[in-house]
This record gives C-alpha cells, sequence and structure tokens, in this order.
C-alpha cells in the first residue's frame, strides 16, 4: 500500500447493502478531497438519484471539507450524531434530495447503514420506519459506561437453556474481524454501563429481521436455539 493511499471498501459494502435492502444502487467512485470535486459529485448525484451517500470527509482533518461542501449546497438538518460508532454521521437536504453522511470508519459506516440509512429507506418508500426486533439476553460480561451513548455489538448463543450475549473483543483482532460474526446490538446511554449476568435487550438488524419476519411469528421463531446457532 502506498504512503498516503487507503483501501476504499465502503462504497462495495454500502452498494450490497442498499441492493439487499431493494434499492437500484450506483457507485460514484472515490471522490478527491477537493471542494470542487466533492460539489460537482454531490449535484451530479441529486440530479440522479433519490437519496445520496457520500462516505468520510466529515470529521475535523485539514483535508476533511465535506460539511462545508453540504452547508454551502443547501440545508444541514444533523451535523453529527450523538452515539458511536458513527458519530460523523450528518443528514442534509440538497434540492430536496436527502444526502446522508456516513463516517469513514468501516465499522461506524456499517452501523450507520444497518439502522439510519434502511430507516430512511424506510421512510422514502413507505412513509413510516419499521420498528427494531429485539430478545433479552443474559451479559457474560461487563459492558462499562462510556462518554457518549454507544452500539455494543454482541454475539448471541444460547447455552444451558439461557440466551446469552457476548460483547465483542477487540483486542488483538481487527475491528472488521470483531464486528463481522456479531451483528446483534446493544445499545448503551451515556455513562450507562451493565454488569455481567443482568439481563439486556438486544436490537437486532435489519438483514436478521427480514430473515425471521417482522410479524409476531417471526419474533417467536427468532428466540428458538437454532436460529443462533449458525
Amino acid at each position: 500500500m502506498p504512503i498516503g493511499k487507503n483501501v476504499e471498501s465502503n462504497s462495495v459494502m454500502v452498494y450490497a447493502m442498499l441492493k439487499r435492502f431493494g434499492c437500484q444502487a450506483a457507485v460514484g467512485g472515490i471522490v478527491p478531497d477537493d471542494p470542487a470535486d466533492l460539489e460537482a459529485a454531490l449535484l451530479r448525484g441529486v440530479r440522479q438519484a433519490d437519496m445520496v451517500v457520500i462516505g468520510a470527509g466529515s470529521s475535523k482533518w485539514s483535508k476533511d471539507f465535506t460539511m462545508d461542501v453540504l452547508e454551502k449546497l443547501g440545508t444541514v438538518v444533523v451535523q453529527e450524531l450523538g452515539v458511536a460508532p458513527g458519530k460523523h454521521c450528518s443528514l442534509t437536504f440538497i434540492g430536496g434530495v436527502p444526502v446522508l453522511g456516513i463516517p469513514g470508519p468501516p465499522g461506524g459506516a456499517r452501523l450507520i447503514c444497518l439502522y439510519y440509512l434502511r430507516a430512511a429507506i424506510d421512510l422514502l418508500t413507505a412513509g413510516r420506519r419499521r420498528e427494531s426486533m429485539r430478545v433479552s439476553a443474559c451479559l457474560t460480561a461487563d459492558v462499562p459506561g462510556r462518554w457518549i451513548d454507544f452500539m455494543q455489538p454482541v454475539r448471541l448463543f444460547w447455552a444451558d437453556g439461557i440466551l446469552w450475549a457476548e460483547p465483542s473483543a477487540s483486542f488483538g483482532r481487527t475491528r472488521a474481524a470483531a464486528r463481522q460474526p456479531m451483528p446483534q446490538i446493544l445499545y448503551c446511554l451515556k455513562e450507562k454501563g451493565f454488569l455481567a449476568g443482568e439481563t439486556v435487550s438486544v436490537e437486532l438488524p435489519y438483514q436478521l429481521m427480514d430473515r425471521a419476519g417482522t410479524n409476531n411469528e417471526g419474533v417467536s421463531k427468532y428466540h428458538s436455539k437454532e436460529q443462533f446457532s449458525e
């Protein structure tokens, strides 16, 4: 990998998610960190699409121009979120077209797409957002409170007739490897922690909801041991 370069994988991930969500998606390509190039790409996107997703460039570094360009072109409704991962997520309207800004780190980008991007698509297509599916599980380890609301990935599994939630441990592993098998989420409010043995409410992402169904029958099926043995 040359100095100053990085692997751009978020567009592939977002494209795959959008296709799974039932959208007609197109990747606009990598845009240089230049305000003029960003402006041209955004204007092209809002002319062609019902919704635009732009990744990265929304932090505070010297070449992060995304928010400046969004403020110039449209109305910024959300500057950033009060939750991590994915704090640097924004929502802007340019000529009536929603533009969702997602963070650069893949872990945060993935979570933002699972929850906020899918919710936005639901609102655009059906006029309402589907409620998330939840299950109760017993924590295997402490989850300390943080200075910000936090989406803690967990792995659900059955043992001795109990549904357990194991917090992801990224020490010694890449963040992508730590989160890949653990798409379920324990939402932790700011400065609110949980202790091992506590029963917590775990949220299932949309791809699991699609497999289990969103009616009561689907929810009850997802309490079976077989559903979490994969």
